[in-house]
């Protein structure tokens, strides 16, 4: 099977056309940032799978395994990171919490959130705490809306007392608008040897987000808001320091090494002492 495109629209799209959304109802949509519609294209994105797969069954397994390759190179693109940084989740959610439970934590840990972030971005955290004995401090908001430079000194304050080892940030704040200054925040981290942890799900497919110029570690999202696709799906992206801290405590039989080879190359090689990927 060639690589997947999606298909041609009659019409390029234009903001405010009705073009790709043919069966939307309502006469004006303004909430993306919530949930986006889906478009034609995504609908026969979603078409050609499932005919694919009615047509052919297992058949069509192994190229939309490589689909799912191309996408993250794609995806990687899109927010500078390598393909092999790129995890393809169920959602925000499902991103953090796997992330904070494959994080090695010490006792004593601290991690840096904020109030007035979207909860997916808090009780995923929150339960690492419970867990592993950490504790989580939410910082306000407040002085980083104006040029005051308040936001950032009281994040520097918190790192500068030590045992911080994230902070967990929104792109884009939920509730304003308000987008976050990542590459000052990582900037920070790095210098205070914390990781930098950002939900992406109000920014990427809006704004352009560079994970190694904004020196953010982790970035989790969905893709039924800016990225104008289905609930339910999602990525997240692994850098090297975030990595190099985590242990793979959650993985299924593709987190292994050569994970399908089993399948084709005949008796014996069904084995379960594969290692379990790095990446």
């Amino acid at each position: 099977m060639p690589a997947f495109d999606l298909p041609a629209p009659d019409e390029p799209p234009v903001l405010g056309s009705r073009a790709l959304f043919p069966d939307l109802a309502a006469r004006a949509y303004l909430n993306h940032a919530g949930l986006s519609p889906a478009s034609r294209p995504v609908r026969a994105a979603v078409t050609a799978v499932l005919d694919d797969l009615a047509a052919r069954g297992a058949g069509a397994f192994l190229d939309w395994m490589e689909q799912r390759e191309r996408l993250r190179i794609r995806l990687g693109q899109l927010i500078g990171a390598a393909p092999t940084d790129i995890a393809l989740t169920g959602g925000t959610s499902r991103g953090l919490i796997d992330v904070s439970t494959c994080i090695e934590w010490r006792p004593g840990d601290r991690i840096i959130g904020f109030a007035g972030e979207f909860p997916a971005n808090v009780t995923p955290w929150q339960q690492a705490a419970v867990a592993n004995g950490l504790r989580l401090d939410l910082l306000p908001l407040d002085g980083f809306e104006d040029d005051s430079g308040d936001g950032l000194g009281r994040v520097e304050a918190a790192l500068a007392q030590g045992d911080v080892a994230l902070v967990a940030v929104s792109a884009v704040q939920f509730q304003t608008g308000l987008r976050m200054p990542l590459a000052s925040l990582g900037a920070l981290c790095r210098q205070h040897g914390a990781l930098l942890s950002v939900d992406a799900i109000q920014a990427v497919g809006a704004l352009p987000l560079d994970m190694a110029r904004e020196q953010f570690d982790i970035l989790a999202t969905g893709t039924h808001k800016w990225l104008m696709g289905l609930d339910g799906f999602g990525f997240a992206a692994i850098g090297p320091r975030a990595l190099a801290r985590m242990r793979p405590r959650v993985a299924g039989w593709l987190s292994h090494e050569d994970p399908v080879r089993f399948l084709f190359e005949g008796p014996g090689e069904l084995r379960y002492d594969r290692p379990i990927r790095r990446r």
